[in-house]
């Protein structure tokens, strides 16, 4: 018997879990990923597979998948009747969901079989208490070729730093959660579109964060995915239209911080729950604010730009790197966007 399952067996019941798979125009990889999670090797599993409207053949392929399982999870396939976006997809398949945790996973990943024994192993052992648990990753091109390994341990500052930094070290690729987060504190907002931020920021304030420290996921690197249209293969694009870019990832930060100040006063309701909540206030307001400055920096007006300029130059923290660019984007809010850094 493995190390994961004499831990398992330890406990008094093995949790029902549920796998949510959600998938929207994802063709090239959808079959790979079904046949990633309906092979995990936890039982009992719940399998969800969700296509959010795709205009391609993502919905038909993954339900030919599934019509060939013969094993013994219990899987389920549906579509959205209308393209929902992330926010509102995943809160139709959270209400779904019948298992204690919710593993998460997209339509372009493949989950190693082990990943939901791994992550039920090291919940169980925190006592259920972490409301988010990740594991590090692989990293893999197009092809399925492996590029690299992701690592994200447990972060140890502050909810607050976290906070101001916005970087609770959640790999959102890899992320599972507890059905009790969700019901502690209802739907995301309907423009969230960075849900595992918006997730991990409800997790510091809840039952805090627990990582597999060995990769369990083979998580997909190309330039259709979300989290990497801002990074390095954004930079080959022309200037402006990393600019826009930039501004429509200002405001998806922006709503992932109005969940959370939502998010915060529901904890002040729930018993059991405390948390430094006017601090983690204080340190939302300064990130709002240098949101705010950024995107006047990137406005299209000069006096805008101006008004950007003077809040960021009265910010103490400001560095000779910040300042530089906040001159170039007064002059021209395209110039460091099209300096290659």
């Amino acid at each position: 018997m493995s190390e994961i399952q004499t831990e398992l067996s330890a406990a008094k019941d093995r949790p029902l879990v549920t796998f949510l798979l959600l998938a929207y125009n994802q063709e090239k990889y959808i079959e790979e990923a079904v046949n990633g999670v309906l092979s995990q090797t936890y039982f009992p599993l719940e399998i969800i597979v969700s296509d959010d409207y795709s205009a391609d053949r993502t919905y038909e392929l993954a339900q030919n998948v599934i019509k060939r399982y013969s094993g013994s999870h219990t899987v389920s396939h549906r579509r959205s009747e209308e393209n929902l976006g992330i926010g509102r997809h995943l809160n139709e398949l959270f209400s779904l969901a019948n298992g204690e945790l919710i593993v998460l996973g997209a339509g372009d990943d493949v989950s190693l079989p082990e990943r939901v024994d791994e992550l039920v192993a090291c919940w169980i052992a925190s006592g259920r208490r972490y409301d988010s648990l990740w594991s590090s990753v692989f990293l893999i091109d197009e092809t399925g070729c492996e590029v690299g390994l992701q690592l994200s341990g447990v972060s140890n500052d502050s909810i607050e730093d976290q906070t101001l930094r916005f970087v609770p070290n959640v790999l959102g690729c890899a992320h599972a959660i507890t059905k009790r987060l969700y019901d502690r504190f209802g739907r995301l907002n309907d423009d969230v579109v960075y849900e595992d931020r918006a997730l991990a920021f409800r997790s510091l304030i809840s039952g805090g964060h627990g990582c597999v420290d060995k990769p369990l996921l083979k998580y997909r690197v190309h330039s259709d995915s979300i989290s990497h249209q801002f990074r390095s293969q954004s930079r080959r694009s022309r200037s402006t239209e990393r600019l826009e870019k930039h501004r429509l990832h200002l405001s998806r930060l922006e709503a992932v911080l109005n969940q959370y100040c939502l998010d915060l006063v529901a904890s002040r309701t729930i018993p059991g729950l405390s948390c430094p909540v006017d601090q983690i206030n204080t340190s939302i307001a300064k990130k709002k604010k240098q949101i705010y400055v950024e995107s006047l920096l990137s406005s299209a007006k000069i006096s805008e730009r101006l008004k950007g300029f003077r809040l960021a130059i009265v910010e103490p923290s400001k560095n000779l790197r910040d300042l530089l660019k906040c001159i170039l984007m007064l002059v021209n809010p395209v110039i460091p966007f099209s300096i290659r850094r």
